[in-house]
């Protein structure tokens, strides 16, 4: 059991590949949304924090999603949902930059590119996908993508997501999932509607609001 607060990447008992791509991208010291956020995930806990959108909400995602996947498992383990495209490609890119040293594949699933792309990119087994609830939900429907083995649902954005109207979509993906899967999500606002929502997917999650990421 990893403690409850760790202020080093060290102290969060992270792999060591990982904690030298943290450093090789410039992440010299976790910021206090990775502090506080990170432990919980890897205690397996369901984990909700509120703050404002920043950069060290991707790299937090990262380092949940990459120490969350085994590569001796050719199957999703890690979902991470993005609100728009443009966002799931940043934290996709996140992902491979924190990542390069460990032999993790990653997918984005974010529309803009053929079909048949993803359904390809599927084949090849993809621990970690990354992308948008639509282009997501496309490739559960079909069987392209399967996430039956999931451990890690990572939802950011969630305001940003009932914005959009894709909150249905989500919870339609999410109940392929299996019911062991651990919620990792971020919003800027949590209202009623949201509450909801979280009372919904989670059963007694951790709480964490960070006014600076």
């Amino acid at each position: 059991m990893v403690d409850d607060k760790a202020t080093t990447y060290e102290q969060m008992q992270l792999s060591d590949d990982l904690i030298k791509g943290i450093y090789a991208n410039g992440f010299d010291d976790p910021a206090v949304i990775i502090q506080r956020g990170i432990i919980p995930i890897l205690n397996g806990s369901q984990v909700v924090i509120q703050v404002r959108p920043s950069i060290s909400i991707a790299a937090a995602i990262s380092i949940a999603a990459l120490q969350t996947a085994k590569t001796d498992l050719a199957k999703c383990q890690v979902l991470i949902l993005s609100a728009d495209r443009e966002s799931a490609a940043r934290i996709l890119d996140n992902v491979n930059g924190i990542g390069k040293f460990m032999d993790v594949k990653t997918l984005g699933l974010m529309g803009g590119s053929p079909v048949a792309n993803d359904i390809a990119g599927l084949a090849k087994s993809p621990q970690i996908v990354v992308g948008t609830p639509a282009r997501v939900s496309n490739m559960t429907g079909q069987g392209a993508l399967d996430i039956g083995s999931l451990k890690l649902l990572i939802l950011d954005q969630v305001d940003e997501m009932f914005k959009a109207g894709v909150i249905d979509t989500v919870k339609e993906i999410s109940l392929n999932a299996p019911n062991s899967v651990q919620n990792f999500l971020f919003s800027a606002t949590l209202d009623g509607e949201i509450e909801g929502f979280i009372k919904e997917m989670l059963t007694d999650p951790v709480r964490i609001s960070v006014s600076s990421a």
